[in-house]
């Protein structure tokens, strides 16, 4: 009599849970937009330097390394988002979240949209950039860190809603989000380019 077909083997190691794997990649999204925040804050100790602000080429580099960071590192954020609460986070979701996260999220994004706004403007005048009194490339890297850190830390505060709430727009809500900050940048950089240039 022929012996039974003899059971696949388990493996003893337990395959890990979806949710397990989002929040570990939220983490690891979480922790690029920090060393984000912490190359734009030392560039801007760099451009702090005698020996930075006198090597023009140098300067101008390392600004603009610093505007890329600071403009990318709430983008990151947006992502670790969705991967650490993906039944409910939407990457336009007005007074939704909670108390906490909506405050925090409303101070991160004015600070961020105020420095960002003041990297691009003194990379455009540079030459007048490098004229700035002691110590306003670091408050602006700290600026642009603290926004940075105010955004990452709001995802710990967030707190679902209905799904009504946070259902609207859902279709479009990137392409809007993306689209409302390229137009109010570029109105800010217009209004502060013609009146750098009446002067």
């Amino acid at each position: 009599m022929p012996s039974p077909p003899a059971s696949p083997r388990t493996s003893p190691r337990k395959a890990t849970p979806p949710a397990q794997n989002r929040r570990s990649e939220a983490f690891e999204i979480r922790t690029l937009a920090a060393g984000l925040s912490a190359l734009v804050l030392l560039l801007t100790v760099d451009l702090e330097r005698d020996v930075t602000r006198n090597n023009r080429e140098a300067a101008r580099l390392r600004l603009a390394v610093a505007a890329l960071a600071s403009a990318w590192a709430p983008m990151l954020t947006l992502v670790a988002g969705h991967y650490a609460h993906p039944l409910h986070w939407k990457y336009v979701q007005p007074f939704a979240g909670g108390a906490g996260f909506v405050v925090m999220q409303a101070a991160g994004w004015m600070l961020h949209a105020s420095t960002l706004c003041a990297f691009l403007v003194s990379f455009m005048n540079f030459d007048r950039a490098l004229l700035a009194p002691p110590g306003a490339a670091l408050v602006l890297g700290a600026a642009a860190a603290t926004a940075q850190l105010t955004l990452n830390v709001s995802i710990d505060r967030f707190r679902a809603t209905t799904q009504e709430t946070l259902a609207h727009g859902e279709k479009n809500s990137a392409l809007s989000a993306l689209s409302g900050m390229l137009v109010g940048a570029a109105v800010a950089l217009s209004a502060l380019a013609d009146r750098t240039l009446s002067i």
